[in-house]
């Protein structure tokens, strides 16, 4: 993953084109855990990146930035 610009794509394909920024409060916002579980799924496919179980938790998730943060430190 290259920057965070990824992720804001990854979010806005699934949210059909919504202005999502890197602060944009994603978890109880624009996602439902069905959408949280598609984009965790999204990522580890396009990406080669295996977000472990314990990582899936709304903290992890709630901004584009928290998202990427947890992927460099995996």
């Amino acid at each position: 993953m290259k920057d965070i610009s990824q992720i804001i794509e990854l979010i806005r394909k699934m949210k059909d084109g919504d202005e999502i920024q890197h602060d944009t409060v994603l978890v109880g916002g624009i996602l439902d855990s069905f959408d949280l579980l598609t984009l965790v799924t999204e990522i580890e496919a396009n990406y080669g990146i295996n977000i472990p179980l314990e990582e899936v938790i709304p903290e992890n998730f709630e901004t584009p930035e928290t998202i990427y943060k947890l992927l460099r430190k995996l």
